[in-house]
């Protein structure tokens, strides 16, 4: 098993390609006399958590949240890296709507994939709704993009 000085260390890895205003940034990962540090930008607001834990997220409030979330995850995605622990505690929102994901801390470099030589663009779902019914967050989970629903 790794020692604690191990894991901390790797951590540094998947902050590194990411630079998007979705995610928080992470300005350096060492070690002080004996003492390792993360510095990162701070982020005044709510967790995700705290701010459902008050009050019933508004429809437009909860879309404009999975959507930066999902710009976001899709960003590191494209840097190869998975977070793996999207939870409300791991996303901040800023009091002027900025949303910021946290914790990238326990995320998966990926693989890198190989260019498809397929020429055909694969068919998407259709999310189905009853009439007069939106998507819904639930609807973007199924999608694919990344975003998860919260209770």
């Amino acid at each position: 098993m790794p020692s604690g000085c191990a894991v901390f260390s790797r951590k540094r890895a998947p902050y590194s390609p990411l630079n998007h205003p979705n995610i928080v940034t992470v300005y350096e990962i060492g070690q002080e006399d004996g003492t390792q540090f993360i510095a990162s930008e701070f982020v005044k607001g709510d967790t995700l958590r705290a701010r459902m834990a008050d009050a019933l997220l508004k429809s437009g409030e909860a879309l404009d949240i999975a959507s930066q979330v999902a710009s976001a995850l899709t960003e590191a995605h494209q840097e190869g890296v998975v977070h793996l622990d999207i939870k409300p505690e791991n996303i901040m929102l800023r009091p002027d709507g900025c949303v910021k994901v946290l914790d990238f801390g326990i995320a998966k470099l990926t693989e890198p994939q190989v260019p498809s030589t397929q020429t055909e663009v694969p068919t998407l779902m259709k999310i189905q709704t009853r009439p007069g019914h939106g998507a819904g967050l639930g609807a973007l989970h199924v999608a694919g993009t990344g975003a998860r629903r919260f209770r």
